[in-house]
């Protein structure tokens, strides 16, 4: 465990940290919470964008531009563990990422459940849950993308047309099929599950083949 942290440290500050893990992520369910009182479950669906807006944005300041070109690895590229401290680095990045997004969701749920003062479905939790791996596998999907820019400008222009992408899709989608129960929540569960890991596995391979890459580059230079 302590090698991931070191690894995951060696990408993010301890002040980006803090922010990403504690600050922004209690922020965002005093907001989000609000909405519910109002929306209900629906009000989940504003979370989903406000997670997609924290994740890619913070990712700028961390990992962004780690697969473009011209990004230097420095130091890493010196030792022989290079390739595993980049892997443990994105692993931990990822746990961080999916352990803050399912808090979000589930106490998002527990405020929808306790305070809205209406009926609630019994199986709100597993809307959480689901919209938790949705909102994961989408986001680190579009980071695998997003990590080659390097401009502030795209980068922040292309982040606004995921967001809003990505709430029609929750709100005209993933709702609507949990509501009207037009698939097996397990089987929407497994669904999102797999496509959960598969981002996370391909985010992996990618970096890496990119540093390996750098190696290439520089030789040929």
């Amino acid at each position: 465990m302590k090698d991931y942290i070191v690894a995951y440290r060696c990408f993010c500050s301890k002040w980006y940290s803090l922010l990403m893990t504690f600050v922004f992520p209690i922020l965002i369910v005093l907001f989000s919470g609000a909405f519910s009182l109002v929306l209900g479950e629906g009000g989940l669906v504003i979370l989903t964008c406000l997670i997609s807006v924290l994740e890619i944005q913070g990712d700028y300041f961390s990992y962004n531009g780690i697969t473009a070109k011209e990004y230097p690895f420095g130091m890493i590229k010196s030792g022989y563990h290079g390739p595993e401290l980049i892997r443990k680095g994105i692993i931990a990045d990822g746990v961080r990422r999916f352990t803050n997004i399912a808090v979000m969701y589930l106490v998002t749920v527990f405020v929808v459940r306790s305070l809205a003062g209406r009926n609630v479905p019994d199986d709100l939790w597993c809307f959480g849950f689901i919209l938790s791996l949705f909102t994961y596998s989408v986001i680190t999907a579009c980071l695998i993308v997003l990590r080659n820019i390097t401009s502030f400008g795209w980068y922040g222009s292309l982040m606004w047309i995921i967001v809003i992408l990505f709430g029609l899709i929750a709100q005209m989608i993933v709702y609507p099929i949990y509501a009207g129960r037009h698939m097996n929540i397990i089987l929407l569960m497994i669904l999102f599950a797999v496509t959960a890991f598969v981002a996370t596995k391909w985010s992996q391979i990618y970096v890496l083949k990119k540093y390996a890459d750098s190696f290439r580059e520089e030789s040929a230079a």
